[in-house]
């Protein structure tokens, strides 16, 4: 796990990491609870970890859902996550700042500082 200001990742060697398990997301809300710290307002997730953020944890969640990985759609028509967004997940992520800067701006957060 890797916590840069308010945003906690998984990475590897280097890398960030995509996980179909639950078990990261599990692991960060767990450690925020054993510091007396708050949960996420909302939760911005690959779709292995917004599935329990969303399902288990009840948090307000958006979800990034492969398009060849059904459970999280199920989830969203559930009701259990709000929005599940349809990408492939094997993109360069610099491809995916119009899509960043869609879901920033739907979420009432434009004009805030990405860094």
């Amino acid at each position: 796990m890797r916590q840069i200001e308010d945003v906690v990742m998984v990475e590897q060697y280097g890398g960030l990491r995509h996980t179909h398990f639950p078990e990261p997301m599990k692991l960060v809300l767990e450690q925020l609870t054993a510091e007396g710290r708050e949960q996420p307002d909302l939760v911005i997730s690959d779709h292995g970890m917004a599935g329990y953020a969303g399902s288990q944890a009840k948090l307000r969640t958006i979800a990034m859902g492969d398009c060849n990985d059904p459970g999280i759609f199920v989830a969203e028509a559930q009701g259990d996550v709000e929005v599940t967004v349809p990408l492939d997940d094997n993109v360069a992520p610099h491809l995916y700042n119009p899509l960043v800067d869609y879901i920033i701006s739907r979420a009432g957060l434009a004009g805030q500082d990405r860094r």
